[in-house]
C-alpha cells in the first residue's frame, strides 16, 4: 500500500492498519532491490523476505528446469487440486527460501498457517503459504 493511503483513509482504519500505522514500522520511501516488479516476485519478496535472485521466483513465469520450458510461477506438475485428486494444482515448491509461514510453523507446530486467493498459483495465495509441502490449490466447479 502506498504510504499517502494510511493518512487519506486514516478515519477508515480501526484495528490492522490503525495499529501498524500507530506503533508499526511505516517505510514511506521504500524501494525494491531489483529492476522488474511483477506479481510473483514481489508476493515472493513479502513473505520471505529475499529478493528474487535468492527466491527463485524472477517473474510470474519461470524456469523449470527439468524440461527445459517456462511455467506459471507456482505450478507443479505433481501438486493434485484439492479434493478432486485432479492434476493442475499449485505448489511452493518453486520457492528457494523459507517463508513466514515456515517461521510460524517453526516456532509453535501446532499453528496453523492459511492463504487465500481468488488468484491462482504464485500470484496470491501460495508464497502465503509454506514450503513443508502442505500447501494446496482448489477450485470452483464450473457452472452447468
Amino acid at each position: 500500500m502506498r504510504a499517502d493511503y494510511f493518512q487519506r483513509y486514516a478515519d477508515r482504519f480501526t484495528d490492522g492498519f490503525k495499529r501498524l500505522w500507530d506503533s508499526g514500522a511505516v517505510f514511506t520511501q521504500a524501494r525494491y532491490p531489483y529492476a522488474s516488479n511483477k506479481t510473483a516476485q514481489a508476493h515472493a519478496l513479502m513473505v520471505s523476505g529475499w529478493s528474487p535472485s535468492t527466491s527463485g521466483i524472477v517473474g510470474d513465469r519461470v524456469a523449470r528446469t527439468d524440461a527445459g520450458s517456462m511455467v506459471a510461477a507456482g505450478a507443479s506438475a505433481t501438486a493434485k487440486v484439492v479434493g478432486t485428486g485432479a492434476a493442475g494444482g499449485g505448489s511452493p515448491e518453486q520457492l528457494r527460501v523459507s517463508t513466514v509461514g515456515d517461521a510460524l510453523k517453526a516456532a509453535h507446530p501446532s499453528s496453523m498457517v492459511l492463504a487465500a486467493s481468488w488468484k491462482r498459483y504464485w500470484r496470491s495465495s501460495m508464497p502465503a503459504s509454506i514450503r513443508m509441502r502442505r500447501a494446496g490449490w482448489t477450485r470452483r466447479a464450473a457452472a452447468s
